[in-house]
């Protein structure tokens, strides 16, 4: 019995660290500022070794990308559970609207706003962890498509197009709205909605142009 109890309890004991982490950085950055915030005072405040804090997050930087990296996972997970009729882009996009309906409210900051409003550059971190999601979503589509496809190399590529094109969309959403407002870090979900559905509007704007001009071709 206790050995299958065990995973459970380290599971939980993970969690409990991870957030401990995230609640100390969070408090001395607000007190000291970022940059004057060292890995070893977070480590030495929640009584663990710097290791341990090297096994959940890569650098620093990263914990002020938590919340996107959540948001990220209620969005990976939601898709899981999408309709299996649905195509790709659809169920990605709809998987954004039902994660941001229940993650944000009218108060609620935005999680992509985090890094900037600190005034801080995490280009590079940020692209990495956009990276990151993106092939997660491509695996979670191709497990989708190929219960289907008679061919699963081109529902590979298939769930690989469905997710830059998504990712994409999102990012472009994301900058317009920071570009707009740089001060709008609080924004309410139905705005930030429908930010993202203009931006897949013209996705699917341009996609259609494409495919016309394809069939102009022939």
């Amino acid at each position: 019995m206790s050995e299958i109890q065990q995973p459970g309890r380290r599971e939980r004991h993970k969690a409990r660290t991870r957030e401990q982490l995230i609640t100390t950085a969070r408090e001395l950055f607000a007190r000291q500022g970022f940059a004057e915030t060292t890995v070893l005072q977070i480590t030495d405040t929640v009584d663990v070794s710097q290791r341990t804090f090297f096994r959940y997050f890569d650098s620093k930087e990263d914990l002020l990308l938590v919340d996107l990296v959540d948001f990220f996972d209620a969005v990976a997970n939601e898709l899981h559970t999408r309709p299996s009729h649905e195509p790709p882009l659809v169920a990605l996009y709809e998987s954004l609207v039902v994660s941001i309906q229940r993650r944000l409210d009218d108060s609620a900051e935005v999680p992509m706003f985090r890094p900037r409003q600190l005034g801080i550059d995490l280009t590079s971190q940020l692209a990495r962890t956009y990276v990151n999601w993106e092939l997660r979503i491509a695996d979670i589509l191709a497990e989708r498509l190929l219960n289907t496809a008679k061919d699963p190399q081109d529902a590979r590529i298939h769930a690989d197009v469905a997710a830059v094109v998504g990712v994409s969309v999102l990012r472009s959403a994301v900058n317009e709205v920071t570009a707009a407002d740089f001060e709008a870090f609080h924004l309410g979900t139905k705005a930030l909605t429908e930010r993202l559905q203009h931006a897949f509007d013209l996705a699917a704007l341009e996609l259609d142009r494409l495919a016309s001009h394809y069939s102009a071709l022939d």
